[in-house]
């Protein structure tokens, strides 16, 4: 059993972590505590990192059954959710299974309250409001937060955009360009998601 729920999608960091609040929202969480590791490494051991921040996310209900049915359940809460950097513009969001983290707790009742609480994230961490689309996504948005580190190392060839980091199939085409030609990746069709990797 894996102990985590995850998806990847292409936008800049802060709006991953506004789509990931907003979606969490839809499914009764609210976000208690924000841990942001790449700022708390640097100024504590001066050391470089990428982009993590984890959210503490709570549905109060929910954590209020939780804690009815075993009194230290507290200690694995709220539930944590990973938003982090994983490639040049790809930016991963894991949230802690929570069904797989009560295996340690000997109460049948506590697991089943968990295995609702697994529902709801995986809801939210598989909702539209997490996805970006290329309408939304626009060239100077791209640019700015996928393009820019790598500007000078850009291809285009037969109108269509290849920038090296971005995972295999991932690219981005104007609108008025749907030719596929010899480009060095191959390109998702303008009208699908660009967000979902994997």
């Amino acid at each position: 059993m894996t102990y985590y729920i995850a998806t990847k999608l292409l936008a800049s960091f802060e709006d991953t972590l506004a789509r990931t609040e907003a979606a969490l929202k839809t499914e009764g969480f609210g976000v208690i505590s924000r841990i942001d590791i790449q700022q708390t490494l640097k100024s504590k051991i001066d050391v470089e990192f990428r982009p993590y921040t984890i959210l503490g996310a709570c549905n109060p209900t929910l954590a209020h059954e939780a804690l009815q049915l075993e009194d230290k359940v507290g200690l694995m809460l709220p539930c944590n959710v990973v938003v982090q950097q994983s490639g040049v513009g790809e930016f991963e969001v894991a949230a802690i299974d929570p069904v797989a983290s009560m295996q340690a707790i000997n109460n049948p009742a506590l697991v089943k309250a968990a295995g609702v609480v697994r529902e709801k994230l995986m809801r939210a961490i598989g909702s539209r409001r997490i996805f970006i689309t290329r309408q939304q996504l626009t060239w100077r948005q791209f640019f700015s937060d996928v393009g820019s580190a790598h500007a000078s190392e850009t291809g285009i060839e037969n109108g269509f955009i290849a920038i090296p980091g971005i995972p295999w199939g991932l690219g981005v085409a104007p609108a008025s360009s749907r030719r596929t030609g010899h480009c060095r990746r191959p390109f998702l069709p303008v009208s699908q998601d660009l967000g979902r990797s994997g």
